[in-house]
């Protein structure tokens, strides 16, 4: 079956289940859409992109902010197999030419309040023949726009490995994002593994706060609450103020996440609400959030799920036989059910043995379908049916996953490796740091030294260098020690859409590089 079907046996069979609460800044400002309400509406908009000679495999771009209506797009897409390519609405005109520029798409959706912006698209992007707006002028959904054949069975000719959506990767090194292919079948098949411990039902409501043009959000948590035929309780965008107060309003009793959101509300002192909402969080997934588990589980009283994956590729999950090992790394768990990883040396492919560090690769074809218009990108990263993820990782004797660090994030200092991971794991323990960011920094006799910048929990709180050698002096033999520490402005500090810093662009920031 492809996603698309179990959304339309939800809807013919529970109609009037609840499929998107769209949580706003207030209760009456909310969107509610049952499943019946939505396959009526990804039907018109399937029956619209078909009128418009949308075909089989083709990307449709989407811009458009988080919203009810994104999910119907998407799964109106998937009726005739069209790709649903998500892109972030923050971005400016320059900055989304490369990305269309990858994808080329004839049909971009976009809302009234981003209408603009689509058309001046159009001049950087010249095969965009249509854009498709809410506005009141044009609305695609309205009685006048629909089709008197609306597809509410999805195309009978589709066959299991129909492509599913474009998700952007991240791009933390500073090169374009690359497009990355889902099928349904793949996204179907990784998530099965994770059910297992989720075990969400139809009586679950999942929340989701990060954007639906990551990987995180639309592949994991909205195809396994689409599975399970489960609401999705959908915010705009995650706000540490707003966000007990919809999690209240739409009920929500799973979280799935990433672990900075998790560690912003803990930060955040204790209400009345949050009492109230938290009381019904039965699971807290969120990739990094391991490292607080005993915080999770005093404050909120549920279970907790770290885990492993990439755009690309599902991976690992930890849980709680990870979380109190004496190892320095963070314990990402062991892979889940179905998902085919191993450690190799970087260098010649080769299995390492246990507890030997080496990069995490996965068996192509479980994840990811290949890079979009990128045969390049797919053939470095794909090696004798491996996909190589650059991370670096050992495994004990129970098959337990250790993130050691990105395979380009180590610093090599006069010959020795040093994880700059190991080095934010531990100095963001300290109680009055809040991110801790390890860089190299060119040095002409040893190579890289290290470079270390905080960010502080309580503005005007400034670090030195002699109180980080005293905190860590215990924990790291001293050729790991940081040469150089400063204190960081948050704001200057460029990040991914999805939060994950752009360690490349914040060395040259800093005049780190040659």
């Amino acid at each position: 079956m492809l996603l698309v079907d179990h959304f339309e046996r939800t809807a013919r069979e529970n109609p009037g289940q609840t499929f998107v609460h769209f949580v706003q800044d207030d209760a009456q400002s909310d969107v509610k859409l049952t499943y019946a309400e939505a396959q009526e509406r990804a039907a018109h908009f399937a029956a619209l992109l078909k009128g418009l000679g949308v075909r089989r495999g083709e990307p449709v771009a989407l811009l458009v902010p988080n919203s009810a209506e994104w999910l119907v797009y998407y799964f109106g897409c998937q009726k005739i197999g069209a790709v649903a390519s998500g892109l972030n609405t923050d971005l400016r005109v320059g900055e989304l030419k490369g990305f269309l520029e990858t994808i080329n798409p004839r049909v971009l959706v976009t809302t009234a309040a981003l209408n603009a912006l689509a058309q001046e698209l159009r001049t950087v992007s010249p095969g965009i023949r249509h854009i498709l707006s809410d506005a009141p002028a044009g609305d695609m959904l309205d009685a006048s726009a629909r089709s008197p054949e609306p597809m509410l069975a999805r195309d009978p000719t589709l066959d299991d490995d129909a492509l599913l959506s474009i998700v952007f990767t991240s791009g933390t090194t500073g090169a374009r994002p690359k497009a990355a292919l889902q099928r349904s079948s793949s996204i179907i098949n990784g998530i099965a593994g994770y059910q297992e411990h989720v075990r969400l039902t139809a009586d679950d409501r999942i929340m989701l706060v990060t954007p639906l043009f990551h990987g995180s959000a639309l592949n994991w948590g909205t195809t396994m609450a689409v599975l399970a035929g489960a609401p999705i309780v959908l915010a705009a965008r995650f706000s540490a103020s707003r966000f007990w107060g919809q999690a209240d309003r739409g009920g929500a009793t799973v979280l799935w996440t990433m672990g900075a959101i998790a560690v912003i509300l803990l930060g955040m002192p204790v209400s009345d609400v949050e009492k109230r909402a938290s009381a019904r969080l039965r699971i807290l997934f969120a990739n990094g959030a391991g490292g607080r588990w005993r915080q999770v589980k005093e404050r909120w009283d549920c279970g907790v799920l770290d885990g492993y994956g990439s755009t690309e590729t599902p991976g690992t999950l930890a849980s709680a036989d990870c979380y109190d090992l004496p190892d320095p790394y963070p314990c990402l768990g062991r892979p889940v059910k179905g998902v085919a990883l191993r450690i190799v040396d970087p260098e010649t492919g080769a299995d390492v043995a246990v507890r030997e560090v080496g990069e995490i690769v996965s068996r192509f074809g479980q994840g990811f379908a290949g890079y979009f218009n990128n045969e390049a990108a797919l053939e470095e990263a794909v090696r004798d049916g491996w996909f190589h993820t650059g991370d670096l990782a050992y495994h004990d004797e129970e098959n337990r996953y250790f993130f050691v660090d990105r395979l380009k994030s180590i610093i090599r200092r006069g010959g020795e490796n040093i994880s700059s991971f190991e080095i934010e794991n531990l100095v963001v323990q300290h109680p009055e740091v809040h991110e801790a960011i390890a860089l190299p920094k060119a040095h002409d006799v040893l190579g890289e030294t290290v470079f270390l910048g905080l960010v502080p929990l309580q503005p005007g709180r400034s670090f030195t260098l002699e109180e980080i050698h005293d905190f860590v002096r215990d924990h790291l033999a001293p050729f790991k020690w940081p040469e150089e520490v400063r204190t960081l402005d948050p704001a200057t500090i460029p990040r991914t859409e999805s939060g994950k810093v752009k360690k490349l662009l914040l060395r040259q920031a800093l005049g780190l590089t040659r």
